[in-house]
Parts: C-alpha cells; structure tokens; sequence
C-alpha cells in the first residue's frame, strides 16, 4: 500500500483518499502493516454510506481480515458502532449475484452477440429470472443454477435440442445453445470463483442492484415481495447520476 493511501485511510480523509482510489482502484485493497485494508479503517472511523459504497464499487474485498485479530470490516463496525445498522448491512460479506455477472459479461464481450441475435434475447430474459426472487449465491453451484434459469426461461429441452425460436410472429429470431454451453456459462463460472473482487461498474450496474443484499429483517423497508418485484421491475434501468433521479424511478417502478 503506498503511504499516501496508508495515511489518508487511517486518517479518514475520505475526499482526498477517494480521489486517490477513483484515479487508482488497483490499489483499493492493499493493506498497512497491520492488514487494515481502507475499508477496514472506513468502518472503524464510522464513514457514511457514500464512503462506504464507493470503495465497494472500487473493488474492495468485505472479507478481508486483519492480521492481529483476523477481524473484518463488518467485524469493527459491529464493534465500534454498534448502533450503526447502515454500516452493518453495507459491510455484510458477499458474493456478486449471477445477474450483474451475466450483465458485465454482455457489457465488456459485447461481440457475443450479433444484431437481431436471438441470445441477446435470451440474455436478457434469464437476467429478468435471476432478479425474479432471492439472488443465487456463490456458494451454490454455479453453473448449474445458470442453467437451471436458462432452462427456466428457454424450456427444459433446450440444452438438448440446441435451437429455440423468440421473438413474435413478424420478427422471429433464434436462440441456440451452443454459445452459452461453450462460451457463456463457463464465462460466468470463471467470475464467480472471484465475484467478491468483482466491482459494480456504471457499464453493467442496473438500479436492482441497489435491492442488494436482502435485508436480514423487516419493517421500515417494507415488505419482501415488492422488494422482489420493484428488483424485477428495475433490472434493466441504469443508476442515474443524480439522487434525485434515483427517487423518481424507484417511485415509477413502485406505480408499476
């Protein structure tokens, strides 16, 4: 870690650490002499949510462990801050869901898909699925519960037949199984063996990544099903830049 990051983390100059990271994000992880990683120091100074989410989307690893303590940052926070319940779902450990994986895949290959591809389609479709309920976690199988969205979308013969027709009767395009078995799925596989490193980035993040993860308890956030529905809703609209912007669309999607 350079002394520069070394300084500002544990000072908590958060400005000018940000700053730093945002023209630097490779060094969002890097540790002080002790293991204290940036976000480590976040949540013991008791940073907001701003700090907080913008070193996530840097990249940075919530399970991450000191050295003396092998504490993460959720395990300071808790201990610091006990009355923080912000700080302790942020810091809440976790892996990417297969949704923003399957979008960053679409977003950074995007030659995997022709113009009128039928996958696309389909592409779309399954990432509709994955946001429908709970998100399927990295310690599950993978693979096989991308499949199993995949088949729950295209009909379970699909893997086997090869070939499925989307689209409407006047446009009609084909999807086929090949690219997702040889190409698609281990893609994704290969990003979850590291999805805890794997950073939001405004090229794939979607507004239902803002319903991520699912609150342990509820009450003054409502109720699960129109958190899982208002999730399903958004999971093609892009964060806007502005919070305002951000209040009418989740207000929009809510009259939906």
């Amino acid at each position: 870690m350079t002394p520069d990051v070394v300084e500002l983390a544990y000072k908590g100059e958060w400005p000018e650490l940000l700053r730093h990271l945002e023209s630097q994000p490779h060094l969002v992880n890097s540790i002080s002499a002790k293991g204290y990683t940036p976000l480590h120091q976040a949540a013991w100074h008791g940073a907001g949510p701003r700090v907080i989410g913008t070193l996530l989307a840097l990249g940075a690893n919530a399970s991450a462990r000191t050295f003396n303590r092998h504490e993460s940052a959720a395990d300071i926070a808790l201990e610091m801050h006990p009355e923080r319940e912000d700080l302790h779902f942020l810091l809440r450990n976790r892996s990417r869901a297969l949704a923003p994986l399957l979008r960053k895949l679409v977003a950074e290959k995007p030659e995997l898909f022709t113009d009128y591809d039928g996958n696309r389609v389909l592409c779309d479709r399954v990432i509709e699925c994955l946001c429908s309920g709970d998100p399927q976690r990295e310690e599950a199988d993978v693979g096989q519960a991308l499949l199993t969205a995949i088949r729950a979308v295209a009909g379970s013969a699909f893997i086997d037949s090869g070939c499925i027709a989307l689209g409407t009767s006047y446009i009609e395009m084909k999807a086929t199984s090949a690219p997702w078995l040889q190409t698609i799925v281990p893609a994704v596989v290969e990003m979850a063996s590291r999805a805890s490193f794997v950073p939001l980035a405004p090229s794939f993040a979607v507004m239902t990544d803002l319903f991520d993860p699912t609150p342990s308890q509820w009450g003054s956030r409502g109720d699960p099903f129109l958190w899982m529905e208002m999730s399903r809703v958004l999971c093609h609209v892009a964060i806007p830049k502005e919070d305002r912007d951000v209040e009418r669309i989740l207000l929009g999607g809510f009259g939906v």
